[in-house]
């Protein structure tokens, strides 16, 4: 009876130390996957500041580069395509530079420290759908060489920037800005857009630092620093101080002056491929003004004889292949703004396009004299 009841007690010592056991084990094994999921945690939220540190300064590991950079090549392909020609370095860098700076919002990673909007081609970038890539960010004065890629928010003169190409198949000139609610000029900015945001910067800052306003002045000051080690890495490599280089270039090869100030540029051999307005700006200005002040349609007629003569004269141009007259005094019907002065514009410009071989040009200009808005709030922004 004792062995039994000893043989009981020892089994239920035994039971016992294996449920302690069995308990210490689990609670062993819970301290260790407490401690486990701690460190996890710590794992991912560093390599999280880690990545986010290294987005801010564009540091990107080698296997996220390569497959950023195939996505952005795909990307670029798409710009191209859709809008039909080719783009500058600094197009595709600005972006990179603002998705290292705001990766939520790229377009708008300009917006707080510049008041710049990302837009036109951008889009694209941005994921949005363009509904006519022809009239996309089209002002009411931009002509078919320039092409809005940033704007001013909230501006009361619609000011904008845009690349300035005179021929739809080469790369643009330089940038350029645009007040159209002033005027009709188109203003040289920079010769690519890293050098626009640059200049900006640097104009920025020396205002605030006038200014006694030390807090804004280092934010400034922060980004510009950003910016010049994210240029020194750029390849291909995008200047920050091109001294208007590519204005002078420019200048040595165009012809005439435009109501946008730009003038044209066509290619002229042997004194063949452009010829003069025979009225300066200031008094062709004043020929179209009296048209368009005119209230009835035959005081319009007769107010318009004197540029009927320059419709002639440009005819007898074309059949000498001077081309670039047509061009010269078309930009300036178009640039003059008046519903009045559309069918002129409509009749000297596709056919100077074409005949110069800008033909992507002339679908442009065809398309924006149907479908011209004055109203900010109509142009299609796709935001």
């Amino acid at each position: 009876m004792r062995a039994e009841f000893e043989n009981q007690d020892l089994s239920a010592d035994v039971n016992s130390s294996q449920k302690l056991s069995g308990a210490k084990r689990k609670g062993d094994q819970s301290e260790q996957d407490s401690c486990s999921n701690k460190f996890r945690t710590t794992e991912t939220s560093t390599a999280r500041r880690e990545q986010s540190i290294k987005q801010s300064f564009g540091i990107v590991d080698k296997r996220e580069s390569s497959a950023t950079s195939q996505n952005m090549s795909q990307l670029m392909k798409q710009v191209q395509s859709t809008y039909r020609m080719d783009f500058p370095p600094d197009f595709e860098q600005l972006w990179r530079f603002c998705c290292s700076m705001c990766p939520s919002c790229p377009k708008k990673a300009l917006l707080d420290p510049l008041g710049f909007v990302l837009c036109g081609p951008f889009d694209l970038l941005d994921g949005k759908t363009i509904t006519d890539p022809l009239l996309h960010c089209r002002y009411h004065l931009d002509p078919p060489e320039f092409q809005t890629v940033l704007k001013i928010s909230s501006s009361s003169d619609q000011m904008h920037f845009g690349y300035f190409r005179d021929d739809p198949n080469k790369l643009p000139a330089f940038v350029a800005s645009a007040k159209p609610v002033k005027d009709c000029v188109l203003r040289y900015s920079a010769d690519n857009l890293l050098e626009l945001v640059y200049k900006e910067l640097n104009s920025r800052i020396s205002k605030q630092s006038a200014s006694n306003s030390v807090s804004s002045e280092s934010l400034l000051l922060k980004l510009k620093e950003k910016l010049e080690v994210f240029v020194s890495k750029c390849d291909p490599v995008v200047s920050l101080n091109c001294r208007e280089k590519n204005l002078k270039d420019r200048k040595r090869k165009s012809q005439g002056t435009t109501f946008h100030k730009l003038g044209i540029s066509v290619h002229v051999k042997n004194d063949i491929g452009y010829r003069p307005i025979h009225h300066e700006d200031a008094a062709l200005r004043k020929l179209m003004q009296k048209v368009a002040q005119c209230e009835s349609q035959p005081d319009r007629v007769a107010a318009f004889g004197p540029l009927h003569e320059q419709i002639t004269f440009v005819q007898f141009a074309n059949d000498e292949s001077d081309f670039g007259m047509g061009l010269e005094l078309g930009l300036d019907f178009f640039l003059h703004g008046a519903e009045c002065f559309h069918k002129a514009a409509a009749k000297l410009l596709p056919t100077a396009y074409k005949f110069l071989k800008r033909d992507l040009y002339a679908e442009i200009i065809e398309k924006h004299l149907a479908n011209r808005e004055k109203d900010q709030e109509k142009i299609d922004f796709s935001i």
